[in-house]
């Protein structure tokens, strides 16, 4: 906890650092562990729909819309047998369906339709359409070990179907742990597998059924689902999706941990620990498409073919040097020298098109349309950073404490001048109750404790975003006959934009009291922020909407508290209650040389801004004019509220506690 950690692991430790340490192999004989499970699922509810008038607009029916403000259920209308959605037969075989966009006026061809009473279709037509989902799980575990060496084996599979049907999810896991010690040499690896693939169908459906009205008896064209379109003109039929729009992903997760360490004497010890993620996937999806002769009123829908190849590669490696010495009986000194290297590499290659020539045979040379690659996301590219760091830790009869670190990082994505950063800390604690022996076991543990750091980052700066690379033009009149145009991107970086640093300074007290069954701990804190990275609005005159930049300076104060409760403990259970509680108040300090106030994201009429002197990012927006006495004044002419012509503070947007 706190930004010292940040020494050992760089800017992704700048709030702290979580440690975990996993299972390792029992000691004795193999064990065996069988795990399985079965879940069933349910939707619980759906946003309420009024449930006063039916399918239709303006107060009338209408078989084929998809508004739900047609005639009342109360009106003449209700309680009869009508006709949804578009019929499914020619009935007076005239080589045409008939459909009626205007009203409800009898066609030839509705008898064929879907009939049910005007009226709400049971206590929740779309909540009937889902069915009961499951989730099958089943795991397996080996484990063995003894004093020198140990082997974890997990496997375990799960198979889900979603409450919408025909949608699937499977994956598949294995885990394998082991390490062993000899002479001055340990080592330990860790390989983590996961395959994970997917078949759903279009994400518009739920949107979709939401937009119908509460009389559709929606799952009534469960038996039709080669119809395009069910009870309206304007979108899908949701079952004819299902079986016709798919989207598939298959997802390969590898995780590769290995440490190697050697303990050179008992004072000093080497240690490498390297870690390779590697994430690939490959996704498709496609639809059918759908055209009738007969039922020239409803649009038809094209078909169509995409797929992906992605992949990312991410490598991280420390090399540590440890030192432990007793320097005197009462001075004990731990020093650590290190250096980090972590690379990330990725590349996405797409395809597509529209016009599957072939029905129902998914390839890309079977389209049609292809799709102009420049249209797709092609991309490729890797960046990384290195840093080496020590970290010193003095301790005084256990009850003075002295930390100190230092870390120096470079980042490829930052500008040539501005890619190496310096960060230091040191802190100091001090533990009364034992130095001085005193608080018996009411009061058992005290400490007093104080901070100082700088940290640095550029997590917001983007792989090449320094380059301001030119892109594809599209649109008039960039035309795909008309050969390869570029566009100067309208949201740039700054060449020369800098890392982001933050100085920090914490003053805090740990108390314990009757054998630490109440845990006491609060501090009081200030950070100050220079170069803050962000994105910067800019006049669209200029030809860009945006630049990423170092603005200004910001200052943060604040207390951190938390207290916990053992309420009850005996030898075989346990209560902990806990409650933390951080209040804080952000000063914008500086904002930009040009400047007072910058606007950091929004619209023309609101957004947030950050304005030298306010306490934290302010919303601002235009508001209603008003009178002396707060009223509104409304337009004689046109009965609307006059609008402000300036922005007007609306007030802060950081919560006070």
């Amino acid at each position: 906890k706190g930004s010292q950690a940040a020494a050992l692991y760089g800017s992704d430790g700048v709030n702290g650092v979580v440690l975990v340490t996993t299972k390792k192999g029992a000691k004795g004989r193999m064990r065996v562990t069988y795990n399985g499970s079965m879940i069933f699922k349910s939707v619980l509810n759906t946003p309420e729909r009024q449930r006063n008038y039916g399918q239709g607009w303006y107060g009338g029916k209408v078989n084929v819309e998809n508004g739900s403000w047609g005639a009342p259920f109360n009106g003449p209308l209700g309680g009869q047998v009508v006709p949804y959605g578009i019929p499914l037969y020619d009935v007076d075989g005239d080589g045409h369906i008939s459909v009626n966009i205007d009203d409800n006026t009898p066609g030839p061809d509705d008898s064929s339709s879907i009939m049910s009473t005007y009226a709400p279709y049971g206590k929740n037509n779309v909540k009937d359409f889902f069915k009961t989902g499951t989730v099958y799980q089943n795991g397996v575990t080996a484990n063995i070990g003894d004093e020198n060496s140990y082997l974890l084996l997990s496997l375990d599979h799960l198979q889900r179907e979603f409450v919408v049907p025909d949608d699937k999810l499977k994956r598949m896991s294995a885990f394998l742990k082991a390490g062993t010690k000899f002479g001055k040499w340990n080592f330990d690896a860790i390989v983590n597998y996961t395959r994970q693939t997917t078949n759903t169908t279009d994400s518009n459906l739920y949107e979709d059924l939401m937009m119908s009205s509460t009389d559709i008896p929606i799952t009534r064209w469960k038996d039709y689902p080669d119809n395009g379109y069910a009870w309206n003109i304007y979108y899908q039929n949701p079952y004819w999706s299902i079986k016709h729009v798919r989207f598939n992903n298959t997802t390969d997760r590898l995780n590769l941990i290995g440490t190697a360490g050697y303990k050179i004497n008992k004072n000093i010890d080497v240690l490498y620990r390297s870690n390779l993620q590697y994430l690939g996937s490959f996704s498709n999806q496609w639809s059918d498409g759908w055209t009738s002769t007969l039922v020239t009123d409803a649009t038809a829908i094209p078909s169509s073919y995409a797929q992906s190849n992605a992949s990312q590669t991410k490598y991280y490696g420390d090399l540590l040097i440890n030192f432990n010495y007793d320097l005197t009986d009462d001075l004990n000194m731990k020093l650590n020298i290190g250096h980090n290297f972590q690379n990330f590499s990725y590349n996405t290659t797409s395809a597509g098109g529209s016009g599957l020539i072939i029905p129902g045979l998914y390839q890309v040379w079977n389209l049609a349309n292809p799709t102009n690659p420049y249209n797709l996301d092609n991309t490729r590219g890797s960046y990384n950073s290195q840093a080496v760091f020590a970290n010193l830790d003095l301790g005084y009869k256990d009850y003075l404490f002295l930390t100190a670190t230092a870390r120096n990082e470079w980042n490829s994505v930052l500008p040539e001048g501005e890619r190496s950063y310096f960060f230091p800390s040191v802190g100091l604690s001090f533990i009364p109750t034992k130095a001085l022996n005193f608080g018996g076991d009411v009061l058992n543990y005290m400490k007093i404790y104080g901070n100082i750091s700088g940290t640095a980052n550029a997590s917001s700066v983007g792989a090449y975003s320094v380059r301001n690379y030119f892109g594809l033009g599209a649109g008039f009149p960039f035309t795909p006959t008309g050969g390869l145009s570029f566009l100067s991107p309208t949201s740039q970086t700054d060449k020369n934009i800098k890392p982001e640093k933050v100085s920090k300074k914490e003053l805090g007290l740990s108390l314990g009291f009757f054998n630490n069954r109440i845990l006491l701990n609060g501090s009081v804190y200030q950070d100050d922020t220079t170069d803050m990275i962000t994105n910067r609005t800019t006049s669209v005159a200029s030809g860009i909407a945006s630049l990423l930049t170092n603005v200004g300076k910001l200052r943060n104060r604040g207390i951190d508290a938390d207290i916990n409760v053992t309420a009850l403990k005996s030898q075989d259970f346990r209560w902990d209650i806990g409650a933390n509680f951080t209040t804080y108040e952000t000063e914008v300090l500086e904002v930009a040389p040009d400047t007072d106030r910058v606007a950091i994201g929004g619209t023309t009429l609101v957004g947030i801004y950050a304005i030298k002197g306010m306490k934290g990012l302010q919303l601002m927006g235009t508001d209603f004019v008003r009178d002396d006495q707060g009223r509104v004044i409304v337009d004689a002419t046109t009965g609307r509220p006059s609008v402000t012509s300036t922005l007007q503070n609306l007030g802060s947007v950081n919560p006070k506690y």
